[in-house]
């Protein structure tokens, strides 16, 4: 267990306001084990925001969204590179994504390297928020993979896809525009500009893989957000 994340089972489950967000003992008390086997586990600190009214976990989930949203939309704007934009709105949002992940995820905007032919940058920033969150870490890299990076990853994708129409950088500019650009070539870069690439219709990508992230990451687990 990383340092500073020495909690014990008894300890999460005497916290009040984790028994209004389980359905009955079995569940919370999964809950505890699972919590102390995670690959970024909470510590009573992040536990204790928990809310024991639902009203009030979801008004947080709408809230953090739209900021979310709107810091992610605002950052594509102005400084680009999708997947950095996303996560830097998650950092201010939901927080626990490093400076390292982050700076990992510069070379992966424009469909990987600007070529477009791979996922869209937005939504590997997405995932890369749930892989920080739910995926395994160096350390428990020779045990069995967890599946709810997994799961929630898949979330994303269909939301993703059912929206955008592709998960690929080409297949979303194409839903977006009617066609593709060569983010390589200086005059179709320049149609893309002139088209609101990073105006309106990135920013809105990065923004709306941020707000669903936002929405997945709460709900995962009964409300568990950490």
């Amino acid at each position: 267990m990383p340092p500073g994340h020495e909690i014990a089972r008894e300890q999460i489950l005497i916290i009040p306001e984790m028994a209004a967000l389980f359905k009955g003992e079995h569940a919370l008390l999964a809950y505890a084990d699972d919590a102390l086997h995670a690959s970024n586990p909470p510590d009573l600190a992040a536990l204790n925001l928990f809310k024991t009214n639902k009203g009030e976990t979801d008004m947080d989930k709408i809230e953090t969204a739209k900021k979310a949203y709107a810091l992610a939309y605002e950052y594509e704007q102005k400084y680009g590179d999708c997947p950095q934009c996303v996560l830097a709105a998650l950092q201010e949002t939901i927080g626990g994504i490093d400076d390292a992940v982050f700076q990992a995820a510069h070379p992966l905007a424009g469909g990987s390297g600007l070529c477009g032919i791979g996922t869209c940058g937005a939504l590997v920033g997405g995932m890369l928020a749930i892989g920080t969150r739910f995926g395994r870490s160096r350390e428990k890299f020779t045990e069995k993979s967890p599946r709810r990076s997994y799961k929630l990853s898949k979330q994303l994708l269909e939301r993703f896809v059912g929206e955008l129409g592709s998960p690929i950088c080409r297949g979303v500019q194409e839903h977006i525009f009617g066609r593709s650009f060569d983010l390589w070539d200086t005059k179709e870069y320049q149609e893309f500009l002139d088209k609101g690439g990073h105006v309106d219709k990135c920013p809105q990508v990065a923004a709306q893989v941020a707000e669903w992230t936002v929405e997945i990451l709460f709900d995962a687990d009964d409300g568990r957000v950490w």
